[in-house]
């Protein structure tokens, strides 16, 4: 559907036209414009789990708690920020931790739609190990990368970890 959209003269074009922004941008095959707009199919493709993530865990807060703080004259900005965000602290580490794997692993959207094109403006590290394994069979250096890439994932898991602290503060 992404691909159609952002078509030269697909959806998004058309509607730009329509309110007057006469543009008619390659956006896939533009070097300026295909890596936001992978970037924003990655983002319209994972934004509803971490939103359920974030629901679960604002129904998890217990109720008494705001109760409390609405007595001692917490309003809601203040039990959002002193409260509801302290105790989701574990879903937001979660949720960052997710989408930053998720980013280094992109690699279908990239396949699909440009093939690490234009000029390798789409490039990522997962489309890289698959062309340097599959399709130029250069698997020692694939490996390689791939090893790199769990190594870089594990540190900058564990750097996340380490500020976020996932133990709420009751």
């Amino acid at each position: 559907i992404f691909m159609w959209l952002f078509l030269p003269d697909g959806f998004i074009n058309a509607a730009l036209s329509f309110i007057g922004i006469n543009l008619r941008i390659n956006w896939l095959g533009d070097e300026a414009t295909a890596l936001p707009s992978i970037m924003f199919m990655n983002i319209w493709a994972t934004a509803a789990t971490f939103m359920l993530i974030f629901l679960a865990a604002m129904q998890d807060v217990p109720g008494p708690i705001y109760e409390a703080a609405h007595l001692d004259g917490a309003g809601p900005i203040r039990q959002f920020f002193q409260i509801t965000i302290p105790l989701m602290r574990p879903a937001i580490f979660l949720v960052v931790l997710l989408g930053t794997i998720g980013c280094f692993q992109l690699f279908d959207q990239v396949k699909i739609a440009t093939n690490g094109g234009p000029n390798e403006a789409t490039l990522t590290v997962t489309y890289l190990l698959w062309r340097e394994g599959f399709r130029d069979l250069n698997m020692g250096y694939a490996s390689a990368l791939g090893v790199i890439l769990f190594a870089v994932i594990f540190v900058i898991s564990l750097v996340q970890r380490r500020i976020l602290d996932q133990r709420p503060d009751y």
